[in-house]
This record gives C-alpha cells, structure tokens and sequence, in this order.
C-alpha cells in the first residue's frame, strides 16, 4: 500500500476534529496525503428557502434570503477551512484543503474516487422522538455517504485513542480470505499487531481448534497471526 491518501469530510463540528485528528494520526503512521474538503451545503439552504410557486410573496424575497445566506455559508466556509490549516500545519503531515459548493453527499463521493480512504464526524441523531427536520438535514452526512461512497468510509463519532491492535472478527460459517489479507496488510501498514478472532454459532461439527487448524493451513500467510475461537 503505497502512496495512501485520504479524504477528510470537514465541517465545524467537534466530531469532524476527532475525525480530523485521527486523519493525522494515520498519516504520521503511514505516509498517507490527507486532502480535506468543505462543502458548501447550497442544495439543502435552497430546499428550505425555495418557494415554487407565488404565495402571499413573490420569489424575490426567497433567491435574495438564499443569496444572503449561501454567502453566510461561504464566510464561515473560508473560516473552517483557515482554521483547519493552522491546526494541520503544527502536525508532521501533508495537508491541503479545498472548498466546494452543492451537494455535500453528492461532492464527498465523486472526490472519494480519487483516494483509499474517506473518514468523516457524525454527530448521531437524537432520540426518535425528538427528531425533527433540522435535525435530519444536519446529521445525514455520514449516513448518506455510507450508501454512495464507493471507497472505504471510517466515521467518526467520540475522541479515538490511539490504535495499539488490531481484532479481526470472522465468523465459523463463512470465512473471506481477502477481507483478513486485506486487515492483515492493513495493520501492517500502521504498525499494529492483529489477531483474528473466530465466532461460531455451536453447529458446527469441527471443534474450534480444528477449524483454526484448517484455516492457518489453508491460508499459510495467517500462520504467524493470532487466533482464538469463540462459540
């Protein structure tokens, strides 16, 4: 894995700084460019402010509120992304950054194709029964990306401490050999040991240390990996 770069979804919020910190992180460890974009939300201020057709107003008063906000948006924007820079220019990283203007599930995903890793905060909704619209608007984000986002997503929701190992969970039943090389490749990448650890439902007729057994003789690049079994 070489010349690793990563996306970093950035907004004002505190998780998006843990998901900004870990960015660092991972890039002290590996090499990895970090490219972080801000997305000026011009698609959801119009859903709130258009009006199709005239009420009691006509549509003047609406582009002009939408023009007034979006350049709102636009300051704060150029702020975020200033005070980001500061921030990453003490830290032993490469670090650019760049603002965009739409869509920001839509601008995150086609900017995602051209890196290995997308990582983004995601403050989680509250409780079902004080969801409201703004609420959606505000914390979708992340939820919207792990459907279109073509490339691996990390989100980011509390302060992550810093990574020492590596757990692998795979199951009994069905075991995806290029999923555990691509880890294994990956916690060498970091720098951490990993250890797989293999959860079974009891049906199997193999006793757990028979099917460790299989499993290290079947894949010989697993052999020097720690395994423990559960069922």
């Amino acid at each position: 894995m070489e010349n690793i770069s990563i996306l970093l979804g950035l907004s004002g919020s505190e998780q998006s700084k843990f998901a900004a910190e870990l960015a660092w992180e991972l890039s002290e460890r590996t090499g990895a460019e970090i490219n972080a974009e801000h997305v000026v939300d011009s698609r959801t201020i119009w859903d709130l402010l258009r009006n199709e057709k005239p009420g009691f107003v006509g549509s003047g008063l609406y582009i002009s509120a939408y023009e007034s906000v979006l350049e709102s948006m636009k300051v704060l924007a150029n702020k975020l992304v200033e005070s980001y820079d500061a921030m990453a220019s003490k830290e032993s990283v490469k670090s650019t950054s760049r603002i965009s203007e739409g869509n920001p599930v839509d601008n995150l995903s086609k900017s995602a194709k051209a890196h290995d890793l997308v990582i983004i905060g995601h403050q989680p909704r509250p409780g079902r029964s004080e969801r409201n619209r703004a609420s959606f608007v505000r914390y979708a984000i992340a939820e919207g990306l792990a459907h279109e986002c073509t490339k691996p997503l990390l989100v980011v929701q509390d302060k992550v401490n810093k990574w020492q190992s590596m757990t692998i969970l795979i199951s009994f039943d069905h075991v995806n050999s290029e999923f555990i090389k691509d880890l294994i490749e990956l916690s060498k990448v970091l720098k951490i040991k990993p250890k797989i650890v293999a959860i079974g439902s009891g049906t199997r007729e193999e006793t757990p240390e028979e099917f460790l057994k299989d499993l290290k003789e079947a894949h010989q690049e697993f052999k020097d990996i720690s395994m423990e079994a559960n069922v």
